[in-house]
């Protein structure tokens, strides 16, 4: 960055080196480089990105002196931008000595107060400014607006809309939806999201604490303080959860519970420490109005303890239990207390489609988790938030039964960012887990021929 004075001979300018780097896996090969200015490009599909921040940190730092400048930009809508990392640095950026702006960008109650620089695509958008190149922001949202209907309603792709909201998007949260690898709706999975966190009143009715059992055995709930996961990422596996009763089990006339109205299915885990960020993740399914009447997710210090949990929901609500058979500490554990008989046997559709064939451990109770399984689980609980159900909307000041998609009726809120940021390289506990219920519900829905009541 410099030049020849071709009258003196003498080099001038500023004289500073410009280097371009592929970091590609290795983010150390940047270490140690004093920079003014370090410029990464589209950051939102760079891998380990994170850690590559905090290598070049040292770069531009010095103590509490800082004396060049990081520059990132990326542009949404790409296949391999996930931003699951490049979100953490946008919606925090105090905590990585980013410049932050007041977040004037996402829907009220979304996101976080502060936020970095986002350029959204009502500016500067074409043949919607005047001759100062002052934007026209009313034109230019009602065009992307009416180009996000026409394609909602004129195509039969579920991940059309989602591409073109990413593609040109209003908010940061549609700039952040990945759009490869995912296999769920997830445009419409955000606008679930929003009704959600823009309703104070939407948790009043939840029971939140925790299962015990009195002195003749029978489990009961109690209410406690504890405070249940629901947010996703979570920053560590060091949570405990709480377990969340959306609908308390419903006792027949007799007072008992029907034996074959509730399922339920878990992501187990057995080692009592992890270097990952594994919870352990349970869900209860109603049969007879097939909605998630109870969710446990956490990582309790040691795994008997999880499994004991499991164990009381299950009692709780007189349900039978589909898990992964692969892992052996739940089957022990239900075992030795004399529960075998909460745990489903290998279900029979998949014996018959041929998908059962291998697995180590216990071969006689619960579901061999695959890869051609997981996948097949996946499918069924794709179409199982898609199928449209009844609900209540009042229009036009009258009440009027409406339908649409079962996403729309879900009340676990990390559940439904787990499915918003899925892809098959990382680690989703609850889907996990809701592949384990889907199957058992699948198994259910043909042994009864669609009529569980």
């Amino acid at each position: 960055m410099g030049y020849l004075d071709v009258d003196t001979g003498v080099r001038r300018g500023t004289e500073n080196s410009v280097i371009g780097i592929t970091s590609k896996d290795d983010e150390s090969k940047l270490r140690g480089k004093r920079s003014v200015l370090i410029a990464i490009e589209e950051f939102g599909s760079f891998p380990n990105l994170l850690g590559l921040f905090g290598t070049l940190r040292p770069s531009v730092e010095e103590g509490d002196v800082t004396f060049g400048e990081i520059y990132m930009q990326g542009t949404s809508g790409d296949n391999d931008s996930d931003f699951a990392a490049a979100q953490e640095l946008m919606y925090n950026p105090k905590g990585y000595n980013i410049k932050g702006v007041k977040n004037i960008y996402d829907k009220e109650g979304q996101g976080k107060r502060y936020f970095s620089y986002f350029f959204p695509g009502y500016l500067n958008r074409k043949g919607c400014y005047d001759k100062d190149g002052n934007s026209d922001v009313v034109k230019a949202l009602l065009e992307i607006l009416m180009n996000r209907y026409t394609v909602k309603y004129n195509s039969t792709d579920l991940n059309a809309i989602t591409k073109t909201i990413s593609e040109i998007p209003v908010t940061p949260q549609e700039a952040i939806i990945r759009v490869q690898g995912n296999i769920f709706p997830v445009t419409m999975i955000n606008e679930r999201l929003n009704e959600i966190d823009n309703n104070p009143a939407f948790y009043d009715d939840i029971y939140v604490g925790k299962l015990v059992q009195n002195n003749n055995g029978e489990v009961i709930f109690r209410n406690t303080t504890d405070i249940p996961i629901r947010d996703f990422p979570t920053k560590d596996n060091k949570v405990e959860g709480a377990l969340e009763i959306y609908e308390m089990p419903i006792k027949q006339s007799d007072g008992k519970i029907n034996s074959e109205r509730y399922i339920l299915s878990l992501d187990n885990y057995e080692n009592d420490t992890s270097n990952t960020m594994s919870l352990g993740s349970i869900f209860v399914l109603d049969l007879w109005t097939d909605r998630i009447v109870a969710e446990y997710t956490g990582r309790p210090s040691f795994a008997d303890d999880y499994y004991e949990i499991c164990r009381k929901l299950c009692l709780f609500y007189n349900g039978r239990l589909n898990y992964e058979y692969n892992k052996k500490g739940l089957f022990s554990h239900f075992s030795t207390r004399n529960s075998l008989y909460l745990l489903t046997d290998v279900l029979d559709f998949l014996k018959e489609k041929q998908m059962m064939k291998d697995g180590y451990g216990n071969k006689s109770k619960g579901t061999n988790a695959s890869p051609a399984i997981n996948a097949y689980a996946r499918s069924r609980l794709r179409s199982w938030l898609l199928a449209p159900v009844p609900i209540m909307q009042t229009i036009d000041g009258e009440e009027k039964e409406v339908m649409v998609p079962r996403l729309f009726t879900v009340r676990n809120r990390a559940l439904l960012k787990e499915l918003i940021n899925y892809n098959s390289e990382g680690n989703f506990d609850r889907i996990s887990a809701m592949g384990m219920l889907m199957l058992l519900r699948e198994d259910r829905m043909i042994r009864y021929q669609g009529d569980v009541s």
